[in-house]
C-alpha cells in the first residue's frame, strides 16, 4: 500500500489504481476509524457479485421473498394492511369466483384508490383492458346482452360444395 501523504491518495488493494482518499469509505477497525483498503468502486462491484452470487445459490428463496415484498409493498400503497391483504387475497375472485392457485390480486379503483376488492389475474387483465371504468365496463356488458347477429344466413350446403 502506497501512500503520498502530500496528496493524500491511496492505492486501492483490489484495482490497484491510485486514487484520492476521499474514494475510500471509512470503516471501522478496533475502535479507530480508517479508510478501506478497497475503494469504493471495487467494493460496489465486489458486493454485486456477491449478491448475484447468493441469489443464484438461494433463487427458490429470493424469489419468494421478492414475491412477499412485492405483495406487502402493493398493500401499503392500497393503505390496506399486509395481514388484511393475504386473508382478501386468499378468498375467491369477486369475478369469476375461481381461487387461483397463487392466489388473487387487490383491486382499486382507478379514480378513488378504494380497494374493491381482489380478482384473478385473467379477471383483472380484462379490467385493465376495459380502462377500469364503469362506463366501459357497463357498455362492454350492453354489448355482450345486445344478442346480435352479424353473420350472413349462408346455406350449409353451399359451403360444403365449394371445398
Amino acid at each position: 500500500m502506497s501512500r503520498d501523504a502530500d496528496d493524500k491518495r491511496k492505492q486501492c488493494t483490489k484495482c490497484q489504481k491510485l486514487k484520492p482518499l476521499a474514494d475510500f469509505p471509512l470503516r471501522t477497525t478496533r475502535g479507530v476509524k480508517r479508510p478501506s483498503p478497497r475503494c469504493a468502486d471495487c467494493l460496489r462491484e465486489i458486493d454485486r457479485e456477491r449478491q448475484q452470487r447468493y441469489r443464484a445459490e438461494n433463487a427458490e428463496q429470493t424469489r419468494e421473498t421478492d414475491r412477499e415484498a412485492k405483495r406487502r409493498a402493493s398493500a401499503l400503497r392500497a393503505g390496506v394492511s399486509p395481514e388484511r391483504a393475504e386473508e382478501l387475497r386468499a378468498g375467491s375472485c369477486g369475478i369469476c369466483g375461481r381461487s387461483p392457485e397463487e392466489g388473487c390480486q387487490l383491486y382499486a379503483d382507478p379514480g378513488t384508490g378504494a380497494v374493491l376488492g381482489v380478482l384473478c389475474h385473467t379477471c383483472l387483465r380484462g379490467l385493465a383492458m376495459l380502462g377500469g371504468t364503469q362506463e366501459r365496463v357497463r357498455a362492454a356488458l350492453a354489448f355482450i346482452q345486445s344478442g346480435t347477429d352479424l353473420r350472413d344466413e349462408i346455406d350449409p350446403q353451399a359451403v360444403t360444395q365449394d371445398r
